[in-house]
């Protein structure tokens, strides 16, 4: 009796184990499936033979304007010690709260914002930021976004200081504000 108890042990746990590689094996073909379709997994490329690596062309970083301010910011920063960074993300600079209700909504309206110039000490601690307002910021739409990004950085302790041009007047205001 023992010995018929045995085999039906053993017969049950190979039908179990022959069970298991059969779902395992279709798991792996499934898989490699997928993996062999790689059109699925670039749905915008599988649309088209189109080559967008010629679609693309080179544009200066920064506007004539803000190549001009560059150049005036550099000299101030460097002779005040400092470091000048430009194009920054918004997002480099803050991050959602973990506890925000909509935290990816909270990510996705800042993260590709960018602030003209940021200046900071040696150690790259930012000291204020700079932005440069031409005309465009005279719409309603940019005074928005200028609304919005003002609120977030003053109430994370950033200081901004808004300028339609960098002159030596407005040089020697942001040192005062910078100082204040």
């Amino acid at each position: 009796m023992k010995g018929i108890l045995w085999l039906v042990i053993l017969l049950s746990l190979l039908l179990m184990l022959r069970i298991m590689l059969f779902n395992f094996d279709r798991w792996i073909r499934k898989l490699l499936y997928q993996c062999s379709r790689k059109k699925d997994l670039y749905p915008a490329e599988a649309k088209t033979d189109y080559d967008y690596s010629y679609s693309y062309q080179r544009k200066s970083l920064l506007s004539k304007n803000e190549t001009v301010a560059y150049h005036k910011l550099k000299s101030f920063t460097d002779s005040m010690d400092y470091q000048l960074l430009t194009k920054v993300r918004l997002f480099d600079l803050l991050e959602p709260k973990p506890e925000t209700q909509n935290y990816k909504g909270a990510q996705w309206k800042i993260q590709a914002k960018h602030l003209d110039f940021v200046i900071c000490d040696r150690e790259i601690n930012v000291i204020v930021i700079v932005e440069l307002d031409d005309s465009s910021h005279d719409r309603a739409d940019r005074k928005q976004r200028d609304y919005f990004v003002d609120a977030i950085l003053g109430n994370n302790g950033y200081k901004i200081f808004h300028t339609r041009n960098i002159d030596e007047n407005c040089l020697l205001a942001l040192q005062n504000y910078i100082d204040n």
